[in-house]
This record gives structure tokens, C-alpha cells and sequence, in this order.
């Protein structure tokens, strides 16, 4: 098994194994994040765009309906009435966003046939395999079948109509969110031009592209989406990662989507709940309170919701080796430099290892590659 991407920052690695090992946990302690931590809106995911590192933690950010220590209890169940939120108008016909998802999955496994083995192909797929969204999936995919081209064009196109993408064209398609065609196409663009290697590696999981890892939100967005909704108007959740989940359809540099609570009001917000209608709710700024549990009040994406439950901006503070870089509750203490955040072990920046020691991510060896749990030169998709 390869793993090979680097987080950019020691901010980047906490969202990444945080929301793999303890996404549950930091939902009822931070404000929503697209990469699937709730205190920063993604994918994301991050979201944070690599290979099996990136997909195993978008693995564990399917979309969130309930507050972790009260299942099926917070969400409502009924949708708003129809005068209750401001309606968008429907979008005009667009071929390119009709065809989006059959152009996303010729690019994606025209890449992965050119450049990837069939061990790599496998970890691609590995994102898909664990969607409790697509188990019926699981007999079509690898390694329990073996895809050609053909195979892999049908039944990834089968899939991102469900997640990651599916809820994203539906809402342009419904006016809710803009569909940037030109964007889509120079992502789709660089996914069939990319070299074999770190090139085609980085296009095939870049979260703010066509990667399945949702984006961790902030400056790192979906391209091809933009949200535009503004306080008051109707929004649904995307399912694309938690904090798609939160903010919605609304736009998120500005408000996050209030669902009807389990009185059927949104006074306080409740939590995502699919086919549930919401209403947009102006998002916290810098200093402002900010909350999940037992009430729902998101920061602005690209901030975090701190330890005094107000919104702060993310902490770039550089960190040398040896720095403390996380506090307990996973919150980052800054940006370690020349080195990594060892998030679950001794949580300060340590330096970042050499070919022939012991790994589990990428992101942890000077090489920036994990092969078999050893630090060595990056092999992922370099070709056939």
C-alpha cells in the first residue's frame, strides 16, 4: 500500500486523522468543516487531496443527520412550509452540467488506466467500498472485481450521482447552487493532460476538484459549485462530507443551513437530516459565540469555533521541531515547518523521517511516500 500525500500544514494533518479516528468525538466540540470536522467547514474532506490517506478520512465524513450522543433525536423530521424560507429560481438547462458526472468518471479512470496498477486502481476505489451509501456497490468494485475501462467509466458514473456529486448537481440543476462550467472543465481538463506520478497522483484526489475527499473548506471550495444562498432562503444539505452537511446550500462564507430541531422550529437550529429542508441562518465572525451542542450555531467557514466557544481565526503561528502543535482537544496550536504534527502520540512537530523507517502516513517521511509502513520514494500511479 502506498500513501503518499503530505498535509501542507500540522492545521491539515489534524483535520485529516481527526476526522478518521475521532470525527464523533470533536462533532459535539467544534463549529462544522467540509473535510468532516465540525469546527471548520470539508471536504474534507479535505479538503488535504491525496490518495489513501485522504480517502480513508473521507471514509468516516458521510453526512451526519444526529448529534453523536443522542442518535436519531435532533434532526427533526418534517420539512420547513413553503413560507417559511425564501425559494431560488430554477436553473436554465446545461448540457455541461448534464453531462458533468459521465465527464468526471471518463476523466478519473482514463487517468487510473493510464498511469495506475491494479493495486493502486484498488486504493482509489477505497473511498467507495467503505460509503455505507454505495455498499451495494461493493460486488462491481475491487478487489472483488477486477474493472477495464469500460467497467470503471459505467459504475463510477453510477456512483457520484449518489456522493460525492449527486447532491451538488441536483441543487444547480434546481437553482440552488451555481455550476461554474468552466471550472469543471479545467479540472477535467488537468485529471486527462496530468503526467504519471505525483502529477496524475494530485489530480485525481485534489478535494476542490473531482476528488471524493470533500475540501476542508475555508479558501479550498468545490470549483464547480458556488453557493449563493443568503440568510433566509430555503437550503438542503449536500451530502459531501459533514460540513456540506451544515452549511448546505447556503453560502458559507457568510451563513450555514438551520434545520427544524425535534420541535419542528428552527429557533434553536437542529441538525442535518436528509430530504429535510432548512432555512439559511447568519454564520458567526471573529469573536462571535458560536456552538453544536445542544444548540447549532457555525462559525464562517475558515474559522474555528474555540475552547471559549467563540469563532477565532485558524492559528498559523509557525512551530519548530518539538513544538506542541495540538492541544488535547485536537485544536491546532499552529503550522509545524519542515516537520509534522504527531497528532496522536506525542502532539508536538517532529521531524519528518527517512526512507527505511516505520510509517503510517505519507505526510510523516521526508520522501513524502509510505510503502508497505516504511518511509520510500512515492510510487503511486508513476505507470502501468
Amino acid at each position: 500500500m502506498t500513501l503518499t500525500k503530505k498535509p501542507q500544514n500540522a492545521r491539515s494533518i489534524v483535520q485529516i486523522a481527526v476526522v478518521s479516528l475521532f470525527s464523533m468525538m470533536l462533532l459535539l466540540a467544534f463549529a462544522a468543516c467540509e473535510s468532516g470536522l465540525p469546527q471548520k467547514e470539508g471536504s474534507t474532506n479535505q479538503e488535504t487531496n491525496t490518495q489513501t490517506e485522504t480517502q480513508t478520512t473521507e471514509s468516516t465524513t458521510e453526512p451526519l443527520s444526529e448529534p453523536a450522543q443522542e442518535p436519531l433525536s435532533d434532526a427533526g423530521s418534517e420539512a420547513l412550509p413553503e413560507t417559511a424560507a425564501e425559494k431560488q429560481p430554477e436553473a436554465t438547462p446545461n448540457p455541461a452540467l448534464d453531462r458533468l458526472a459521465q465527464d468526471i468518471a471518463k476523466s478519473v479512470c482514463g487517468a487510473l488506466f493510464r498511469c495506475c496498477n491494479n493495486d493502486h486502481i484498488n486504493q482509489y476505489f477505497l473511498f467507495y467500498r467503505e460509503n455505507r451509501l454505495l455498499e451495494s456497490f461493493k460486488p462491481r468494485l475491487p478487489p472483488v472485481a477486477t474493472l477495464t475501462q469500460e467497467t470503471c467509466n459505467a459504475v463510477l458514473q453510477e456512483m457520484i450521482v449518489i456522493v460525492p456529486f449527486g447532491d451538488w448537481i441536483n441543487a444547480a440543476k434546481a437553482g440552488k447552487v451555481q455550476f461554474d462550467a468552466a471550472a469543471a472543465q479545467t479540472c477535467l481538463q488537468t485529471l486527462q493532460n496530468a503526467a504519471c506520478g505525483e502529477a496524475v497522483s494530485n489530480a485525481l484526489f485534489d478535494s476542490t476538484c473531482f476528488g471524493a475527499s470533500a475540501p476542508v473548506g475555508g479558501a479550498q471550495q468545490r470549483k464547480a459549485f458556488v453557493r449563493t444562498s443568503s440568510a433566509g432562503q430555503e437550503c438542503t444539505m449536500l451530502r459531501d462530507g459533514v460540513g456540506a452537511g451544515f452549511f448546505g446550500t447556503c453560502d458559507p462564507t457568510q451563513n450555514f443551513c438551520c434545520y427544524p430541531n425535534t420541535q419542528g422550529t428552527t429557533d434553536p437550529c437542529g441538525y442535518p437530516k436528509e430530504g429535510v429542508k432548512g432555512i439559511c441562518k447568519k454564520a458567526s465572525a471573529v469573536n462571535e459565540a458560536c456552538a453544536v451542542a445542544p444548540t447549532v450555531q457555525l462559525c464562517k467557514t475558515g474559522l474555528d469555533c474555540g475552547d471559549n466557544n467563540r469563532c477565532e481565526a485558524p492559528n498559523t503561528t509557525p512551530l519548530k521541531v518539538g513544538d506542541p502543535c495540538s492541544t488535547e482537544r485536537f485544536q491546532p496550536l499552529g503550522e509545524c515547518q519542515s516537520s509534522w504534527c504527531d497528532l496522536t502520540g506525542t502532539r508536538k512537530c517532529t521531524a519528518f523521517k527517512e526512507d527505511g523507517e516505520a510509517c503510517g502516513f505519507g505526510s510523516e517521511c521526508k520522501s513524502k511516500g509510505c510503502e508497505n509502513k516504511l518511509c520510500a520514494k512515492p510510487t503511486y500511479c508513476t505507470g502501468r
